[in-house]
């Protein structure tokens, strides 16, 4: 597994492909669920004391701040060397992360309206005026009814 994920890792700023692949068994399976490693960067010439960028869900992001310094230990810890100072954190959603590509999350099809269905929205926003607002207001309650079903 190395050979795939430190050339990936390595463009990261990761020095191989370990803190993406045991992030779990760094951090903790709880933190690890709602965080993912994105990008590691340090002062020009430095080695030491860097900034990991992390993706976090939105309604993690505080309890990750707070997190901050037994974070930046635990991974200090795993890497043997003060390797980060400070955590920079990305709020967005996590999708399918997987060495940060994202695999956008698929959409649910509504179900197919009835003919009845087509007909009491035709007939709700008959009297709009404007043809852009009644299609697109006819098209709002397709979607919702069909997911109403």
């Amino acid at each position: 597994m190395p050979q795939a994920t430190d050339p990936i890792a390595r463009r990261r700023g990761f020095q191989n492909g370990e803190i993406l692949t045991r992030w779990a068994e760094i951090i903790g399976p709880e933190v690890a669920a709602k965080s993912s490693p994105e990008q590691l960067s340090y002062a020009q010439g430095k080695g030491i004391g860097g900034t990991l960028r992390i993706r976090v869900e939105s309604a993690w992001a505080l309890e990750l701040q707070h997190l901050e310094p037994v974070i930046v230990e635990r991974i200090n810890t795993f890497f043997g060397h003060a390797a980060v100072s400070h955590l920079k954190l990305i709020q967005a959603p996590l999708g399918q992360a997987t060495m940060g590509q994202e695999t956008p999350p698929k959409r649910e099809q509504a179900p197919e309206l009835t003919e009845a269905q087509h007909e009491a929205l035709a007939r709700t926003v008959a009297e709009v005026e404007d043809d852009k607002l009644r299609a697109s207001l006819r098209a709002l309650g397709e979607r919702v009814a069909g997911h109403q079903k």
